[in-house]
């Protein structure tokens, strides 16, 4: 019915009058009414006949009538691997933020969740806690939502793991954030009726964040429940944070799409879980899943599923055959029931499907294997009479493919350890006993609370930032990826990986009210009756204001057409509003593909001028698309002009120069002085003089300075500093957020409102009267189903997983029965979480998700974590690139954010990647290749900037609630080990809380080297690619607030790649200074782009050597002296000169050079070197590779 009611009558009684016309009898009007939404929009949900809901679509005041259908929840790796360390810089008001988290409630016992040393709720929060009889607040009995809430805001906890599975230390986003629990979900799922009532209250209550990671099919916008909660939270300054869903990698995949919320896809982290299974002729054949359980003796018979007799489905096993044996099963999708109904001791299942990364808990030993290596298992057995097997308890490493296509950006969501519900065991199976505090699922639902902690750190910083400021921020800072390495690129992982430190200084943001909503809302065709019915003010639609999809103010750009055969040309309308430099210009750069079957992008004006703080500049883009390519994509980039440094190359030494330095820079200035008119500009614009060894120099130089001196007689080139994307990647410590990272005062008063599946409130994580501030369920559905639990209480376990992820108090120690033993808990431990159930059994429905927005937004809370979605709603596809928490199916796209769990196999063979579940019995799977090819990285995606962590989560678990959650499993965990968006959207929901606080002036380029600088380097041994999968390593974001040294904006050139590049013999001699020098054989060099990272390549084993030229910028105290620590492998030589470095003041910028020689006998090599002065550890990773072309 729209806005919320203005009229003096209650308005529960204004709903049963119109329910009264509608059924002729006010008994049935008041039988029928289940919700009367109020406090933040207005509306309600009912039970009624097709003839009746028919009457009420026809009445005045009513805008929609649609169905109340079940949402589904969206399956985290993490802060850390975000480089999000446990004691990043926070802002005072952390604790003030409140996190309105719509799910399956929250396990409160979860010591993710211990909220000891909190003060009273910020003064903002207008909500209750609804108790029960079994619960001090709303309590998850599934897992889901205390999984996602302390994803987002779970509090410190060490040692966390599952069961000893990837141990170490569980933390949300935000610690120090509230949350505040809506519990939709149900075992039944999440009916849109619960999913209203819920965003009533949030919205009411006064949370500050909305996390939602529920979704199903696309629906008309005011007939889809979370589209019209977050269009009323987007209304009262609460921005959304929606998981994709789990749908893709097809085109419309995504379930979550309106434009005044933010969709998040899910992302993969560096950790792997591999299961190993031993055969009796001794080889040992590597798959992956979540084992807990220690072989009972060392070997066991083996049976192929077929010879005994069927496929494995329940009952089709002969028991006389199985019993006591492993059962070797064509079927990966198998739960294991069959197996252990026959009294198998494990299971060897194949699979055909490549999105193994997805690891899960079984009740029995199990070990998932892809098809060429699962048939190796089968070979061994058919090849002697006595096959025998063991099935080893999993291990875990440093290593998405399911996420839904056109998200927004993208977050860890695949295998993350979040807190988890102990109202279940680990698994859903029978037999299943396993309790567990934490545990690790996936999928967009990870994402998602990612997203929601990254927001709710940005407005820690900046907190009247309109919701759409705040999407605009975290999406034009994100990290893009490489297109070379990823097929779909910005149309699979949208802006990229999210960044919450840069975000809290993007320079410019695309910003978006209300009104522009409903302009484009008025070009969709709905009418001015039924906007103003949803305004509550007097909007009007007419020729002059409907606007359309390509002109909403979107900080992305999207266009289609139905005949990939045709090209096609769209002009958007864009307006930017400065939020950095007063005076600044900024210069249009873009990037993609181009030619006939490219892109065509024009940007007028290209070039913007701004004279203030909160100035506005407009802008149009004219993109036309090129033939017969299914996908295209590119970027546009707007670059503060006095950011961009320009590399000035003038060829071979100047010899003729006694004092080369000192010379050498009075003619640089005095080619300064020539192009920019005066020569205090010109000695300021000069950054460095080349002379040592080459002629040139760096200045700071707009665009059209350049252009002049690149037509100069002695210049060989002009171009700009370019930077390069790392690949980074895992959790709150594996990314250097520790437990006793320095925090603002104010964390605690951050209030994360977690909408998943509940909360497990006994849990340690969420251990404190004060860390669960508020929780509510919401379930619209006829009945409860065996199990659900009619309070906040989660039984799934994934709204525990999450909360404790995002704000989850310290525990130690924790682990998924002894797997990944160590310390859990959340990214902002101090902040306080609201939970809000909305997801059940069979999904989290419309009416539950609303419901919950509507009083997570009223309640006050900072950041809304919210793991789930549906399917794509069709109406914005043409007009921006959606990037929502997409599926986990991707094959050969790029999977770098949690989007989704939801599995369908692609048409052809490709490899699967580990991802640990928990099986009932011993299973392994493994990949079609062998064992090499089976530590591939089908989803990892090159040169990343961030990731959220999403794979292999250890969190607070529901005790409400199995490991698996499958029938026959009754192992009960306080902690379990989870994968997906789920997992990634605490995390980003954290993330986004924290980094804006300390340096809010530093630029892009210097957050972003403090973030690589401060990465925490992984494995050589243990990960083939090393720093060449994984760039300078996973992030540290507490590292990153103090990082000694940055690599600050603008790029060192290239010195000698010319010939690579395509430049003529006279200007490389002009470079060298030598006649004899020829093209042939050279090749191209990463040479001295100012970057924190060194690579170098060949297209075949050789010796190799090259030179590269930087220069650092201290941060840090001065006077203070850094000396030169290299650790390379004996293949590597690394030289660096000088090896001291001396600064007297703060600002001061030293230059050096780095020499490395590499025997790339092997396909690749790394090692390091690092920056000291005994305080700061200024890390850059070198790699030298065998790329199959020359150097790049």
């Amino acid at each position: 019915m729209g806005d919320r009611p203005k009229a003096d009558a209650p308005p529960s009684a204004l709903h049963r009058s119109l329910l009264h016309r509608a059924t002729g009898s006010l008994r049935l009007a008041a039988d029928s009414l289940v919700y009367s939404y109020h406090r933040s929009f207005n509306g309600f949900a009912a039970k009624l006949t097709e003839s009746q809901k028919d009457k009420l679509a026809g009445y005045k005041d009513v805008v929609s009538v649609f169905p109340s259908e079940m949402k589904k929840l969206h399956t985290t790796r993490s802060w850390d691997y975000l480089g999000f360390p446990q004691n990043v810089t926070r802002a005072t008001v952390e604790s003030d933020i409140i996190i309105g988290m719509l799910d399956t409630g929250i396990w409160p016992e979860s010591q993710s969740f211990n909220d000891s040393g909190y003060g009273p709720p910020p003064k903002k929060w207008k909500g209750t806690c609804q108790s029960s009889s079994n619960f001090t607040c709303n309590k998850d009995s599934i897992g889901h939502g205390t999984h996602t809430a302390s994803t987002a805001a779970g509090s410190t906890v060490t040692p966390a793991s599952l069961l000893g599975i990837a141990s170490g230390t569980a933390r949300g986003g935000v610690p120090s954030a509230r949350i505040a629990v809506y519990k939709i979900c149900w075992a039944g799922g999440c009916s849109d009726a619960d999913i209203l009532a819920a965003f009533d209250d949030a919205i009411a209550d006064g949370v500050d964040v909305i996390s939602l990671s529920v979704g199903g099919s696309a629906k008309d916008y005011f007939e889809d429940s979370i589209a019209i909660g977050a269009f009323h939270s987007m209304k009262n300054g609460i921005l959304t944070s929606n998981s994709a869903g789990n749908e893709g990698p097809g085109l419309k995949t995504i379930s979550n799409c309106s434009p005044w919320s933010l969709s998040v896809a899910a992302s993969s982290t560096d950790r792997k879980f591999e299961t190993n299974v031993k055969l009796g002729n001794g080889k040992v054949i590597t798959g992956n899943s979540l084992n807990t359980f220690e072989p009972g003796q060392k070997m066991y018979p083996i049976i192929y599923g077929r010879d005994a007799p069927n496929k494995t489905a329940g009952g089709s096993l002969d028991k006389d055959l199985v019993k006591g044996k492993i059962v070797y099963c064509d079927d990966a999708t198998a739960s294991g029931l069959g197996q252990i109904d026959a009294g198998a001791v494990g299971s060897i299942m194949k699979s055909s499907s490549p999105y193994g990364e997805l690891e899960s808990p079984f009740p029995l030993p199990v070990s998932l294997m892809g098809a060429a290596t699962g048939d190796k298992v089968l070979e061994y057995i058919n090849s002697t009479k006595n096959p025998t097997a063991v099935i080893t308890k999993t291990t875990d490493s440093t290593d998405s493919n399911s996420s839904s296509r056109h998200p927004d950006l993208t977050a860890p969501g695949l295998n993350i350890l979040a807190a988890w519900t102990q109202a279940n065991p680990l698994t859903d199976q029978p037999g299943e006993t396993r309790i567990v505090p934490y545990n690790i699922i996936s999928g967009t639902s990870m994402s998602c609370p990612h997203v929601s902690g990254a927001a709710a750190y940005v407005k820690t910083f900046h907190p009247t930032w309109s919701p759409a400021a705040i999407k605009s921020a975290l999406m034009t800072t994100s990290r893009s990826l490489t297109v070379k390495d990823n097929a779909d690129a910005e149309f699979a992982y949208g802006s990229g990986q999210i960044d919450p430190s840069r975000a809290v200084d993007p320079g410019l943001v695309y910003d978006a009210g209300e009104s522009d909503y409903v302009k484009l809302l008025c070009g969709q065709g709905y009418t001015t009756k039924q906007l103003r019915l949803v305004t509550g003010d007097e909007s009007v639609c007419s020729s002059t204001t409907n606007g359309t999809v390509w002109d909403l103010n979107y900080p992305s750009f999207a266009l289609s057409s139905s005949t990939p055969a045709n090209s096609v040309t769209r002009v958007f309308r864009r307006t930017v509003t400065n939020v950095g430099k007063a005076v600044s210009s900024y210069k249009a750069t873009v990037n993609g593909p181009s030619g006939p079957s490219g892109l065509k992008v024009e940007v007028v004006p290209d070039v913007l001028n701004f004279k203030s703080v909160g100035e506005k500049q407009e802008f149009v883009v004219t993109v036309t698309a090129g033939l017969g390519i299914v996908t295209l994509s590119g970027s546009l980039v707007w670059s503060d002009g006095s950011h961009v440094m320009f590399i000035v190359y003038m060829g071979d030494r100047p010899h003729n120069i006694e004092t080369p330095t000192a010379a050498a820079s009075a003619v640089h200035i005095s080619l300064l002085h020539k192009v920019t008119g005066s020569v205090s500009l010109a000695s300021e614009s000069l950054v460095y003089s080349y002379s040592k060894s080459f002629n040139g120099f760096a200045a700071k130089l707009t665009k059209a300075e350049s252009e002049k001196l690149s037509g100069h007689e002695s210049v060989v080139s002009v171009f700009p500093n370019r930077l390069r994307q790392l690949h980074t990647t895992r959790s709150w410590d594996f990314i250097g957020f520790p437990q006793n990272v320095t925090r603002t005062t104010v964390e605690s008063d951050v209030i994360i409102g977690m909408l998943d599946s509940g909360i497990w409130p006994e849990s340690q994580s969420f251990n404190d009267s004060g860390k669960i501030i508020g929780a509510r369920f919401y379930h619209a559905g006829e009945d409860f189903k065996n199990g659900e639990i009619p309070s906040p209480r989660d039984s799934d376990g994934h709204g525990t997983h999450t909360a404790s992820t995002a704000a989850g108090n310290t525990v130690t120690p924790a682990s998924l029965f002894g797997l990944a033993s160590g310390t859990a808990r959340g990214g902002v431990p101090s902040a306080r979480i609201a939970v809000y159930k909305i997801c059940w059994e069979d999904g989290c429905s419309d009416a539950d998700i609303l419901a919950a927005f509507d009083d997570a937004i009223a309640d006050g809370v900072d950041i809304i974590s919210l793991s789930v979605g549906g399917s794509l709603n069709k109406t914005l596809v043409q007009g921006k690139i959606v990037v929502c928490n997409g599926v986990n199916q991707g094959t050969e796209q790029v999977r770098v954010g949690a989007a989704g769990s939801t599995m369908i196999p692609p048409p052809k063979t490709v490899n699967l990647r580990e991802v640990a579940y928990p099986f009932p019995l011993p299973v392994s799977i493994l990949t079609h290749a062998d064992g090499v090819d089976l530590l591939e990285y089908i989803n990892s995606t090159r040169y990343p900037d961030l990731t959220a962590p999403g794979v292999d989560i250890l969190a607070a678990w529901s005790e409400a609630t199995t490991i698996t959650g499958q029938n026959g499993d009754t192992r009960i965990v306080p902690y379990n080990i989870i994968s997906g968006t789920s997992m990634s959207c605490p995390h980003a929901s954290a993330a986004a809380a924290y980094v804006k606080s300390f340096h809010p002036a530093w630029s892009p380029a210097a957050i972003k080297s403090a973030l690589m600088t401060t990465a925490r380097q992984l494995s050589v041994e243990d990960n083939s690619d090393a720093e060449f999968a994984y760039g300078s390593g996973q992030i540290d974001p507490i590292k990153a607030v103090d990082p000694g040294l940055v690599y600050d904006a603008g790029e060192i050139d290239y010195v000698r790649m010319l010939c690579g590049q395509g430049y003529n013999l006279t200007q490389l001699r002009l470079v060298t200074g030598d006649q004899s020098t020829v093209c042939s054989g050279t090749t191209r060099t990463v040479g001295d782009l100012n970057y924190p990272s060194f690579a170098l390549s060949y297209d075949k084993p050789t010796s190799i050597t090259r030179l590269f030229r930087r220069t650092v910028t201290n941060v840090g105290p001065a006077p203070t002296t850094y000396k030169v620590f290299i650790d390379v492998p004996e293949e590597l030589e690394i030289r660096v000169e000088p090896e001291v470095l001396f600064f007297n003041e703060t600002g001061e910028k030293q230059s050096f050079v780095v020499i490395v020689t590499a025997a790339l006998e092997t396909s690749m090599l790394s090692g390091s070197f690092i920056l000291s002065n005994g305080i700061h550890l200024v890390r850059s990773p070198v790699v030298a590779f065998v790329s199959g072309q020359e150097d790049i």
